[in-house]
């Protein structure tokens, strides 16, 4: 008995448009539909499904592959549903749900936990409302477990009057999306234990426990911490107030703007033990992974940093080790391969640099950028250097963010933003290094650093934060510092010399008056009122200590900004 498309339209309840402009399916000519199954290795439809109202049967193919890979290729989402065959998976397609279909759960293989599944966080089983869909959810969690998929696994229970989940959209097509999301938050995750004794099954390693059969015998036992008596202990830290001690960081900005001579200064610095201005730094074993660079160029690179620093680079040699993935042999080109090679070295201190070369995924993707950070995390402490998203119209310098997913930032701890102000002609980088994230304490004061390239050598030295930073700073900030230059100053004026809104100098004046940063003279230009820095100090006829007294209310208005921000 043949089926057309629009018979199967009405079997499935979706749209004809959908079937074939969206999913491709046609029919055949000889009473049958063929559903095109998408293969990522042959980035084609390498072969089809037919089927008509009797049965269904694979046309001539080498091997069998989840159906919906085409979707499964461009989601950012960072989970996924398996469901059961082919108009289950249209069904989830078509409400804008990230899925793969399995055709039949006998078909799972276990290298598909890598190929496939490995990139989601949450995956969710939603298969047919019977004994065989009982049977199959089982033998695919096994499967998943012994393929190495690390990351929660939800079973979706379907109501008791629906078979499966195109049934389900076919009874609630009107409010389908909502239904089945409270699906989505209503899914147990089930449970799973080794088993030591190994029986016939090929499945038999690994013992599956569904939600509704969890009996307090057979619960896995987790080992719940008390924290209220846990070891307290004070947070460390790598590089004093800038690295703290095993967890992620960040450094990112556009390129040519010192982020790699700054990462080798640093592993320089902990390798050496030698201080970074007025840090302290705690010595230790540090591992360079470089996706950009050649070992060649990088140790020209060395020599400099080493030389303006007066260290010997031959005392470098026990701590301080260096890869190049990509243009070394018998190393790991991609970063995944690479976690577990190096994982259990000791190292105190591991940069990548660059995440953008060293990821073989998309940066933009929630699920490669997941995966990858849950990998970093096993490496104690690191520094991650990036790119910053291209720059738009209207965009300000000092709201960038890392280029693609905002899982980098959010998995990241501490993030640094660096912002360098070129300048032709000149041996010298003037940068900003503006701490945006800290999960363990404000934020930390901006660093101004200048970059010297002289006489052969490199060198880091302090730099004074001042004008030529204004666009990289906040509003207050911005203000502070046009008012230590004009001295006096009237709103307009302040708002001409940092290039800022009239309305919004004056908001941010009675803001900085309240905070007794800056007070109203007495003195008027016309109706105006004329505005001053306040001298919380003694005031010195020094250079360095009026910047120092700068950068210290440039410190305040930051941590101001902090505490508005903060949640009540």
């Amino acid at each position: 008995m043949g089926l057309n498309i629009k018979q199967y339209a009405e079997k499935t309840s979706l749209p004809v448009n959908f079937l074939t402009e969206k999913l491709n399916i046609k029919e055949s000519g000889n009473g049958n539909i063929e559903i095109p199954y998408y293969s990522p290795y042959d980035n084609d439809y390498f072969r089809s499904r037919i089927r008509n109202n009797a049965k269904r049967w694979w046309s001539p193919g080498d091997h069998i592959l989840p159906y919906g890979l085409d979707n499964w290729m461009t989601t950012k989402d960072d989970y996924i549903v398996l469901c059961e065959g082919e108009s289950d998976t249209q069904t989830l397609i078509f409400n804008n749900y990230n899925c793969l279909g399995i055709p039949g759960a006998a078909t799972f293989k276990e290298e598909w936990a890598g190929e496939f599944i490995s990139y989601f966080m949450t995956v969710y089983i939603a298969f047919d409302n019977d004994s065989s869909g009982k049977n199959g959810t089982n033998r695919v969690l096994a499967k998943l477990r012994k393929g190495g998929y690390i990351g929660n696994v939800k079973i979706i229970k379907l109501p008791e009057d629906v078979n499966d989940i195109n049934d389900l959209f076919k009874q609630k097509a009107a409010n389908f999306k909502a239904v089945f999301k409270d699906l989505l938050h209503e899914a147990k995750t089930a449970s799973f234990k080794l088993d030591v004794n190994n029986s016939t099954s090929e499945d038999s390693d690994v013992i599956v426990t569904l939600p509704s059969e969890v009996t307090d015998n057979n619960v896995q036992q987790l080992p719940y911490i008390s924290l209220s008596t846990y070891p307290l202990t004070k947070m460390s830290y790598l590089v004093e107030d800038f690295l703290p001690n095993g967890c992620i960081s960040m450094i990112y900005g556009d390129g040519g703007q010192g982020k790699s001579y700054l990462a080798l200064y640093l592993a320089i610095l902990v390798a050496s033990g030698k201080s970074f201005l007025s840090k302290t730094v705690k010595r230790g074993k540090v591992l360079y992974a470089d996706f950009e660079l050649s070992p060649e160029l990088q140790r020209q690179r060395l020599e400099k940093t080493c030389k303006g620093l007066n260290i010997e680079p031959s005392l470098l040699s026990d701590n301080l080790h260096y890869l190049a993935p990509g243009s070394q042999d018998n190393v790991p080109t991609s970063l995944m391969e690479l976690i577990p090679a190096i994982k259990n070295e000791g190292f105190d201190l591991i940069v990548i640099d660059s995440i953008g070369a060293a990821l073989t995924g998309d940066p933009e993707a929630a699920r490669d950028i997941c995966k990858l950070f849950q990998q970093l995390r096993e490496l104690g402490t690191v520094l991650l250097l990036d790119h910053q998203a291209k720059k738009q119209k209207g965009d300000k310098a000092r709201d960038k963010t890392p280029f693609g997913s905002v899982y980098k930032t959010n998995l990241s701890r501490n993030v640094w933003h660096l912002s360098a102000i070129p300048e032709k002609g000149e041996d010298t980088l003037d940068c900003l290094l503006k701490n945006t994230k800290c999960n363990f304490s404000a934020l930390s004061e901006d660093l101004g650093l200048s970059l010297r390239f002289d006489n052969g050598m490199f060198k880091i030295e302090a730099c004074e934060i001042d004008i030529k930073f204004l666009e990289h700073l906040g509003v207050k900030e911005q203000i502070i510092i046009a008012l230590s230059n004009l001295k006096e100053a009237t709103a307009a004026e302040i708002a001409e010399g940092a290039d800022l809104n009239l309305g919004t100098v004056k908001s941010k004046m009675s803001l900085l008056i309240k905070e007794g940063k800056v007070k109203n003279t007495g003195k008027k230009e016309g109706r105006a009122h004329i505005y001053t820095i306040v001298i919380t100090e003694v005031p010195v006829d020094n250079d360095n200590d009026n910047a120092q007294h700068k950068n210290q209310q440039i410190k305040d208005c930051q941590d101001a900004d902090l505490s508005e921000g903060a949640p009540s």
